[in-house]
């Protein structure tokens, strides 16, 4: 049985599905580790950095 999208490989990610990963990763650090205001600084930052992008 093939899983579905298994055959995509790290380095064929797009720019958008690497920045999701990353927030996905920052948003379970401030879950563990309490630091939400910090990665909610971050993610301003990178939500501005992307706007242009779009």
């Amino acid at each position: 049985m093939e899983i579905p999208g298994a055959e995509r490989r790290w380095d064929t990610m797009s720019f958008y599905d690497y920045v999701e990963t990353t927030q996905a990763l920052l948003v379970s650090f401030a879950l563990t580790d309490g630091a939400a205001q910090a990665v909610s600084y971050i993610m301003s930052f990178a939500s501005s950095l992307i706007k242009p992008l779009k």
